[in-house]
């Protein structure tokens, strides 16, 4: 039997070493995928084989996938080609390597209030009790906290955010703003709350720090006695 140049193997080998290259798969979807390569590596030489199911007997010489090749199947494949059965030798030690292999740690969500701050220009120290609508917009403007004491906007704004690592390695946080319960871009958010400073100044800038809700919305709403 003539033996073929393994390309298409050696490519599919390639391809599965490539997310294995450190030891460890960065996650469960990289280790799937590793192990699905090498079973199309294993499919480029059994599509050359003939008599993998002896149809008379119905026994099968060889299995559909590298998962399941044992020690019994080694000489039908030797007597298809000596160096394919190199080849499943070591497609099957590389598998139960890559099995074994550890899956990277998951990166947890984090929602560290102080790193966040830091993140859209926020000194922690400052941020006190104020509200993050609030000191968020103060920092925008490049208001002093006295510039803004007593100011409250009748917008909530929250946020989450995650560690990252891109598929170049690179670690980042990612962020989302939520502006009363939806997602917002920052400066979108900001827009809104620029609007109740605004209204805030012509009032005379009332000490909002110990009104409730109700009375913060009111006042925006012109209703405040």
């Amino acid at each position: 039997m003539t033996t073929m140049t393994h390309t298409k193997h050696d490519i599919y080998v390639a391809k599965a070493l490539d997310l294995f290259e450190t030891g460890v798969f960065a996650n469960k979807t990289k280790k799937k995928d590793a192990m699905g390569y090498l079973n199309s590596a294993y499919h480029t030489l059994t599509n050359q084989w003939t008599g993998l199911i002896n149809w008379d007997t119905g026994v099968q010489n060889a299995p559909f996938d590298i998962h399941a090749v044992r020690e019994k199947h080694m000489d039908y494949i030797k007597g298809q080609d000596e160096k394919h059965a190199e080849l499943v030798s070591n497609l099957v030690a590389l598998r139960a390597e890559m099995k074994d292999a550890e899956v990277a740690p998951k990166k947890e969500r984090d929602t560290s209030v102080e790193r966040t701050l830091k993140f859209i220009g926020i000194d922690p120290s400052r941020f006190a009790d104020r509200p993050l609508a609030s000191e968020a917009f103060a920092v925008l403007r490049e208001l002093s906290p006295e510039e803004i004491e007593g100011f409250r906007s009748q917008h909530s704004m929250t946020f989450t955010a995650w560690s990252v690592v891109n598929e170049f390695g690179t670690h980042f946080y990612r962020h989302m703003f939520y502006l009363n319960g939806k997602r917002e871009a920052f400066a979108v958010a900001m827009s809104f709350v620029n609007a109740d400073f605004d209204q805030w100044l012509l009032n005379g800038k009332p000490d909002m720090s110990k009104m409730g809700l109700a009375d913060i919305m009111n006042f925006y709403k012109g209703e405040a006695a």
